[in-house]
């Protein structure tokens, strides 16, 4: 708020108290701001000055050496002090030019004082109206910020706050909550079309670390638009922003908005504890519904109203998980934060998807995942729900890709089930269809019905079993290639995939066939299984499918 305060060199000249007064050097920092002025009578004073400082003098102590002032000037600039005043004339006569070209390069003014003004005819003027200023902007500040308490006690909006400020200072603004993807404007209807277009549109690089000024077009005139950033606890939850639309914005105004950030920034932490509740009450919903226990499911299903779940339907359950949710983790400073804006972007855009079906949608966040309940009529067959929801799926897929950059997401489809009871079976086939591991499927979207032999390797009283098969038949290969660094387990890869053709083997890893045939015979060695026995070549087939699942987990 500092930089507001004060009045600028320039301003200063031009008080009646310092008419006459000039500017010898340093014309490129006039709009520096005085926040308090002091006498220099000791050429030591550097470290006695202050940011803001605006000294003066009648150069007494370097009357003797003037070329002090010139090694002066960069330290005081350095120390923040805006300028120098001086009563030529008294004991100097004129500034060398070398003092002069120094000033200029700092940006550093050197006014020439009136020499009939006293230190007090100067000082008094310029102090009272730094203090003016300050009382005008803490007035300004007080203002909006009880306006902004009024609407935040009555429970107020995005839309209440935004009319309180607008009405303070008069220009259009809006409020852009990265966290919930909301764009808030006030202002006139058609003003208000075009910036929620150009907002909700505007992909910015980086989040916005300080107070930033663009032009914007608005009805067709060139706007300069202020963005003051939303930081709690150095978390970035948007900005405030303000359009110069119907009159310039003074710097007193610009505080008084940037004071009111803590009052916007305790309104979007309210969503966040009322989203945090909601989900969490939903969690345990979805907990109690997709549970085995009947008992769980009874009380879920008691207050399934609250949640708009509709029991008389049939449901599909159908869960998304981010595929490169760690990358974006380890480098996002703000994880929360990240992963509320995300997962909110991606709710959203399935409740527009959502609007347009007939089906029945119950959705939430379920750990680091989002579950959707599709209901329909029960007494639809199994594969026209299918059809339904993998359509969904690739809608939602489709929206993620197009709307939010860099993101990749995976949806797993359970069955269709026509009782309340059966949806955990739903559940936990869409989640092991969103593994698939070692199914090499092109598209990001699986039913449980597409996993053909993977459906019996998911079963959970199934993974001992299929342990101890892979250690029986393929694990001696695999470590018997970590060991010597060889190729028994890829040539063996594709020897099934081109139907036991070693020449075609030969040819699609570049290696001789007489090294392929003795491959094949390592093979035999090392696991004890001939490839030409039926049982034997099933059973390292589906050694390979174990051992390629258990690759992916």
């Amino acid at each position: 708020m500092n930089k507001s305060l004060g009045i600028t060199v320039a301003e200063m000249i031009l008080l009646k108290d310092l008419l006459g007064a000039k500017v010898l050097a340093g014309e490129g920092g006039l709009e520096q701001r005085i926040t308090q002025i002091n006498v220099m009578e000791v050429p030591d004073i550097v470290d006695w000055v202050h940011v803001g400082e605006f000294l003066l003098t009648t150069a007494f102590s370097i009357k003797e050496d003037i070329t002090v002032l010139k090694r002066l000037i960069p330290r005081l600039k350095e120390k923040g002090v805006v300028g120098i005043g001086i009563k030529m004339k008294r004991y100097i006569e004129r500034l060398p030019e070398d003092i002069i070209n120094t000033a200029n390069k700092y940006k550093f003014p050197i006014i020439e004082i009136p020499y009939k003004a006293s230190y007090t005819d100067i000082m008094m003027p310029v102090l009272t109206e730094i203090i003016s200023r300050q009382t005008s902007m803490l007035m300004k500040v007080e203002e909006i910020h009880n306006e902004l308490i009024r609407v935040m006690l009555r429970g107020g909006s995005f839309k209440e706050i935004l009319a309180g400020i607008s009405h303070t200072i008069g220009n259009t603004v809006a409020i852009k909550d990265e966290i919930f993807d909301v764009v808030v404007v006030h202002g006139n209807k058609e003003k208000k079309c075009e910036i929620e277009i150009k907002l909700k549109g505007e992909k910015l690089e980086e989040s916005i670390l300080n107070m930033t000024v663009v032009e914007d077009e608005l009805l067709g005139h060139k706007v300069k638009r202020i963005m003051v950033p939303i930081y709690v606890d150095e978390r970035y939850y948007g900005y405030l922003a303000i359009w110069e639309d119907n009159k310039k914005l003074t710097s007193i105004e610009i505080s008084s908005l940037e004071s009111s950030i803590p009052v916007i920034a305790l309104h979007i932490l309210k969503k966040i504890s009322i989203f945090e509740i909601e989900s969490r009450h939903k969690v345990e919903f979805f907990d109690d519904l997709l549970s085995r226990d009947e008992k769980r499911q009874q009380l879920a299903v008691d207050r399934a109203a609250l949640f708009d779940f509709d029991r008389r339907l049939g449901y599909s359950a159908l869960v998304i998980s981010i595929k490169n949710i760690k990358g974006f983790v380890k480098e996002t400073l703000n994880n929360s934060t990240f992963l509320y804006q995300l997962n909110s972007k991606i709710m959203r855009i399935i409740d527009r998807l959502s609007r347009n079906k007939e089906a029945k949608f119950v959705y939430g966040n379920k750990s680091d995942q989002i579950i959707i309940l599709y209901g329909t009529d029960p007494n639809k067959s199994s594969a026209q729900v299918k059809k339904e929801v993998m359509s969904f799926a690739n809608d939602i897929i489709k929206s993620v890709d197009e709307e939010i950059k860099d993101i990749s997401i995976s949806i797993g489809i359970g069955r269709f089930h026509k009782e309340p009871g059966h949806l955990w079976k739903s559940y936990n086939e869409a989640a092991r269809s969103l593994q698939n591991k070692g199914v090499n499927y092109k598209s990001e979207y699986m039913h449980f019905d597409d996993l053909g032999i993977y459906r019996i390797f998911h079963l959970e009283e199934m993974e001992s079993e299929l342990h101890q098969f892979y250690r029986d038949t393929l694990e001696p290969l695999v470590v018997y290639d970590k060991e010597k660094s060889s190729e028994l387990v890829k040539t063996l890869q594709m020897f099934f995939q081109y139907g036991g053709n070693l020449k075609k083997v030969s040819e699609e890893m570049f290696t001789h066939y007489n090294t392929i045939v003795y491959r094949m015979q390592r093979i035999k060695d090392i696991t004890g299984m001939n490839l030409e026995n039926p049982n034997d070549r099933l059973n390292l087939q589906v050694s390979f499918k174990i051992f390629e699942m258990f690759r992916e987990a």
